[in-house]
């Protein structure tokens, strides 16, 4: 029998969850592979948000990520709308766009590159996307449940923190970079 991913979040806090676990991890890490999207911890090292993790800590992590592709011009998310996953840029650029006066247009407000990341209001509050995100080439991403790292988060404050400061630093030079492309085109 398999699990899906919001069972095993209802039943985290119930005597039943180590049987459930155990039952979603084997399914998860089966199903991943004959899809060939498993994420090895390798990859994972390649980003800077991970970089103060141990391999241990990181297996964690690999346990709850998938890869996607998503060909040139094809929409991720919409802005306002409930933020679910973090995403990771292996290759490819992904536009950050966000509606213009009056909403009819949007603007381009930053391109994320590889090794970078974006979506992070999955890990923040109120977990709404503040702006949109499409990709400008295809693009072969790393995708993190939010819901399901927040979880890790709470059982293990020591990765919750070290990802959270990295989320931080990520979110400050998004909002440097902004506010300095806003301050040259006046």
């Amino acid at each position: 029998m398999t699990f899906p991913l919001f069972f095993i979040i209802r039943f985290d806090y119930s005597n039943k969850y180590d049987y459930i676990y155990i039952k979603y991890r084997i399914y998860r890490q089966n199903s991943l592979k004959e899809e060939g999207n498993m994420v090895s911890i390798q990859e994972l090292k390649e980003f800077e948000i991970f970089t103060e993790l141990t391999d241990a800590e990181l297996e964690n992590i690999c346990e709850n990520a998938k890869k996607e592709v998503f060909d040139a011009d094809k929409r991720i998310f919409d802005e306002k709308s409930w933020a679910t996953n973090l995403y990771l840029v292996k290759d490819g650029r992904i536009e950050i766009k966000m509606s213009g006066k009056g909403g009819s247009n949007q603007i381009t407000i930053d391109t994320i590159e590889p090794k970078e990341i974006f979506g992070w209001s999955a890990v923040t509050e109120p977990f709404t996307f503040t702006a949109a995100a499409w990709t400008k080439e295809k693009s072969n991403l790393i995708v993190l449940n939010g819901e399901v790292l927040l979880d890790l988060f709470k059982k293990n404050n020591h990765i919750g923190y070290k990802v959270m400061k990295e989320v931080a630093s990520v979110i400050s030079s998004r909002l440097r970079r902004l506010s300095q492309r806003m301050a040259d085109s006046q």
